[in-house]
């Protein structure tokens, strides 16, 4: 599979393997575009609550994790002030922070949230 990506699905975590010197492994993982500009304020702390998707990418060089939260119908990529929560992919969360200028959502804090009401 020289050149291609790999996605392996397993207890809850994708890994994303790139064989073959693929330069950009996230060309694989499409992201969703930012919520619109109005409900992103960089410098108000805000709260979302939805369900984690974590992404391991492996490479001949180097690997990293990714994550996003689902919210509604849209996928924002997370990154974290400090160390990344120990959470597998569909894990509900609450997290709070701040819409960086690319649309990625700065964690300062996560926890556990409840699951969602049905109604």
């Amino acid at each position: 599979m020289a050149g291609g990506l790999l996605l392996v699905a397993r207890l809850g975590l994708v890994a994303v393997v790139c064989a073959g010197g693929c330069g950009h492994a996230e060309r694989g993982v499409p992201a969703e575009p930012p919520p619109a500009a109005s409900s992103q304020q960089p410098e108000v702390e805000s709260v979302l609550e939805g369900d984690l998707e974590v992404i391991v990418e492996d490479s001949e060089p180097t690997s990293r994790v990714l994550y996003f939260l689902h919210v509604d119908d849209r996928r924002i990529p997370l990154r974290f002030s400090g160390d990344p929560p120990d959470l597998l992919t569909g894990a509900r969360v609450r997290v709070s922070g701040r819409w960086d200028a690319d649309g990625t959502f700065v964690v300062t804090s996560v926890e556990a949230a409840p699951p969602p009401q049905a109604g």
